[in-house]
């Protein structure tokens, strides 16, 4: 027995170590990103933003000349998790980034000297950090003591729209970085003036949801409806990037770096809520009446609420880890590629 307790507790410190976020599952397009050993020992946050999930909510309907059906979805994260609690874990979260980012000789610009450029000098939606947004079921939070300045567009307005759009057609392509990244107003809007009137530095932005479910609608058919999701905790990083205009002429950059997950969906968080797969559908009823032949259509409404339940102190430890990981990732490349490591 002695043997097996030895080699167990040899791979125990290892197994404790492995990262939930690993830089094999992160996806990484860059193109310049060599020519960061250029750019100014400097950066700018434009955004640095983290959103937990409480709640989400769906609902689908199915009708046709038989029957109707609605059917209606909500889950609750049921915890005694406080907003004082995220807001601790994203001040972490940035402090860990920014002690990195200085033990490496990188300075961070602060909102101070950021506000003075022209390009915030246009109409800017102004975030506080330690002051939360609540938006789709998400609590949004910022670091405490920080401001950012979004530059508010009819370029803006319109991607947003048509991201929307695109998000009801496809989840998938609706949540491409890509797109939130122009939602923002970064890679083909004004992230090149910033990084310019900035003193030509390095311009970061990173955003990231903690998610603990998702429902979606999976088909109808003859009047009914269906509704399917998945229950578990995940990270999705819906914004990663770092952009510099160096020598970029008319605005274009001459160094991205864009980070993702290799497929798209959230990084699985375990150990916090069991993953389980739910389905629920509204069946079409309908009935006839055998004198005159003519049907009747039947309404049928189905209404779910489903509470999730997380351990608070284990929702902390994970999602803390998760994060790390990812921003591990984020800022060692570019600290790799600034020659600054």
């Amino acid at each position: 027995m002695k043997p097996i307790m030895y080699l167990c507790l040899f791979f125990l410190p290892f197994l404790a170590d492995t990262p939930i976020i690993s830089k094999s599952d992160v996806r990484i397009d860059e193109f310049g990103a060599k020519k960061l050993k250029n750019a100014p020992k400097k950066v700018y946050f434009r955004e640095f933003n983290i959103g937990y999930q409480t709640i989400i909510e769906s609902n689908t309907t199915g009708f046709d000349r038989k029957a109707s059906t609605k059917i209606s979805m909500t889950a609750g994260l049921d915890s005694e998790l406080t907003e004082a609690d995220i807001q601790s874990i994203t001040d972490n979260a940035y402090k860990k980034v920014i002690a990195k980012l200085t033990a490496a000789g990188i300075e961070v610009i602060a909102h101070e000297e950021a506000k003075k450029i022209e390009e915030f000098q246009q109409k800017v939606n102004t975030t506080v950090g330690g002051e939360f947004s609540y938006k789709n079921g998400f609590v949004y939070t910022q670091p405490t003591g920080t401001i950012f300045f979004d530059v508010t567009s009819n370029f803006n307005e319109g991607v947003k729209d048509v991201k929307e759009a695109v998000s009801k057609q496809s989840k998938i392509l609706g949540n491409l970085p890509m797109g939130q990244l122009l939602e923002k107003g970064s890679i083909r809007d004004n992230v090149g003036k910033i990084s310019d009137q900035l003193g030509n530095v390095p311009v970061l932005d990173f955003g990231m949801n903690i998610t603990f479910a998702e429902i979606m609608e999976d088909r109808k058919a003859g009047g009914s409806s269906e509704l399917k999701g998945e229950f578990g905790l995940g990270a999705y990083p819906y914004k990663s990037a770092i952009s510099w205009k160096g020598g970029g002429k008319l605005g274009n950059l001459e160094s991205s770096i864009v980070f993702s997950p290799k497929n798209y969906k959230a990084f699985e968080i375990e150990g916090v809520i069991p993953r389980e797969k739910i389905k629920n559908r509204a069946v079409g009823e309908f009935r006839t009446d055998w004198g005159s032949g003519i049907i009747y259509a039947q309404k049928k409404e189905i209404t779910i609420t489903n509470p999730v339940k997380a351990d608070r102190a284990a929702y902390i430890e994970k999602v803390t880890l998760a994060i790390d990981d990812y921003l591990e990732i984020f800022i060692s490349t570019f600290l790799e590629h600034s020659n600054s490591n």
